[in-house]
């Protein structure tokens, strides 16, 4: 899943890079930017200076971005105990939360589970790589490309399911400090 989302992650950058004639001077932008920064300039940048039809596989790609970082973090920082449960291997998470009210998010995952989040990274990387092909199909001098459909013509993957956490709040809000 790691290597996966890296190269999503990446794709991130590239399209930021390539899509609006940076090219690699667009690394010196995009080298230290956090994943929510590099979304966010791509939707500026999108909604600026793309058509249509571009913004909105761009516009679908950065959704289908947020709902895999929600999955990846969720996995990634929140297993902390690898377990075996009815004779399938996975690992439990266990996160607090103290937005609001306190509350415990405690659940199996399953070697399936990561899997299905590894494909959602991979299916992210392609369709970003799909989009980062645009520009140079619309090219009339690139001739490996014209035998490829336009990108109005591509199907937008679906959005993976939202992530919702189980949560137990420990506390009813009766069990304040004695002052």
């Amino acid at each position: 899943m790691l290597i996966k989302w890296n190269q999503a992650e990446n794709m991130l950058s590239n399209l930021i890079c390539h899509l609006y004639g940076l090219g690699n001077h667009g690394n010196i932008l995009v080298a230290h930017m956090g994943n929510v920064a590099l979304k966010d300039a791509l939707t500026t940048l999108s909604f600026e200076f793309s058509d249509d039809v571009f913004r909105d596989h761009i516009t679908h790609y950065l959704a289908y971005f947020d709902r895999v970082r929600e999955w990846r973090n969720y996995y990634v920082h929140g297993i902390l105990i690898e377990a075996e449960v009815a004779g399938e291997r996975g690992g439990y998470i266990q996160q607090m939360q103290a937005r609001g009210k306190l509350a415990v998010t405690q659940q199996f995952v399953s070697v399936a589970d990561v899997n299905r989040v590894t494909e959602m990274c991979e299916t992210l990387r392609a369709y970003g790589g799909w989009i980062n092909l645009e520009p140079h199909r619309r090219d009339p001098t690139i001739d490996f490309l014209k035998d490829q459909p336009p990108l109005a013509s591509r199907d937008k993957p679906p959005l993976p399911d939202r992530l919702t956490k189980p949560r137990a709040y420990l506390l009813d809000g009766r069990h304040r400090p004695q002052s």
